[in-house]
């Protein structure tokens, strides 16, 4: 069929189907037609939709959000560089800004707002801030990504890449694309698009009717939310929350294992604690031993010929069967063995 009338006929053709699909067999209007009220509504909302689209689009390019940027700020004097200057938004600037480059918020004041620009909380929104903060996902965002519209559009663009049975790579045969290429898979997305939104707005209100008949009938307690932390949490690193790694492994593990607050095993039902394991398995505290537990002494487990074949064998693995010498697994490896192997 394609060869025959050619792909640009397809594409009239298809359009004057879609366009006699508002109209009944007997010259009626479908009920899929909108009204005069919802087309004059629907315009405006349209205007806007395609201005906030046409705004993403443009800060995209960084020069863009540089001059925008630049018409805002404000120069001050930078005191960590010598005196010399430096342009951040000021508090009275930050409305404007947002609404030339449409940055989503919910910000209610402006201190949650200079908050939400502060992207390194360093106490100055900078150009920096503002690029972090338009490639930030939102909520919406994280949510449009969990819709498969990614792989729609490489689907459609199949046709496209199955006409050229010259060239291998597909990315090579995208590059080439046309602009009625693109015009194309745009115009042949349109049904799949509205079909892949429905389905994910049907499930999410699903999915809000349910959490609010929870809520209804147990209460707000009833609900448990997820929070990742704050964005001053990523910028500060794993190190300010749990401290720096620390070379000497037998004692990070005797740290580690300093807590004396109990907890009960899912597998064997032991009731015991970190500083408990420890003094068993470390200081042999039989005291503290429970009932059909056989916790052997490490040392006796270092000598013998099973750790050091475990060793040699694991070094040969990853050196490719290259011939080594025989090396014994280290104190702390076999104390590990035996702590993460039992009810920790």
């Amino acid at each position: 069929c394609r060869g025959v009338l050619g792909m640009e006929k397809i594409a009239h053709l298809r359009q004057l189907l879609n366009e006699q699909r508002s109209v009944m067999m007997d010259g009626s209007i479908s009920l899929c037609q909108p009204t005069g009220d919802e087309i004059n509504g629907g315009g405006a909302v349209l205007h806007q939709i395609q201005e906030y689209a046409d705004r993403f689009v443009r800060r995209r390019d960084h020069s863009v959000v540089k001059r925008i940027f630049e018409a805002h700020s404000t120069k001050i004097v930078d005191g960590c560089r010598n005196g010399h200057s430096k342009d951040i938004i000021e508090k009275k600037n930050m409305l404007a800004i947002i609404d030339d480059l449409r940055i989503p918020h919910n910000s209610e004041n402006d201190d949650e707002l200079f908050k939400h620009l502060d992207a390194n909380c360093d106490g100055e929104v900078d150009y920096e801030d503002i690029k972090v903060v338009l490639e930030r996902p939102n909520k919406v965002e994280q949510w449009i990504a969990s819709i498969p519209l990614g792989q729609l559009v490489a689907s459609a663009f199949s046709p496209i890449i199955f006409r050229d049975t010259t060239e291998k790579d597909p990315i090579r045969i995208l590059s080439r694309c046309s602009d009625q290429d693109l015009s194309l898979v745009y115009q042949g997305i349109a049904d799949g698009f509205l079909t892949l939104m429905r389905t994910s707005v049907d499930e999410l209100k699903s999915s809000y009717q349910k959490m609010d008949a929870m809520k209804a009938q147990d209460g707000p307690e009833s609900l448990r939310y997820l929070s990742c932390g704050e964005v001053s949490a990523f910028y500060n690193g794993l190190g300010d929350r749990i401290g720096s790694p620390n070379p000497k492994f037998y004692e990070a593990m005797c740290q580690e294992h300093a807590s004396t607050e109990t907890f009960t095993s899912d597998n064997y039902g032991i009731t015991t604690s970190p500083a408990q394991e420890w003094d068993t398995v470390i200081t042999r505290d039989r005291s503290k031993e429970v009932d059909h537990r056989i916790i052997p002494d490490f040392e006796q487990l270092l000598e013998r010929e099973n750790a050091m074949d475990a060793a040699s064998s694991e070094r040969a693995a990853s050196e490719q069967d290259s011939p080594q010498p025989a090396v014994r697994l280290t104190k702390e490896e076999i104390i590990s063995v035996i702590l993460y192997t039992g009810p920790m």
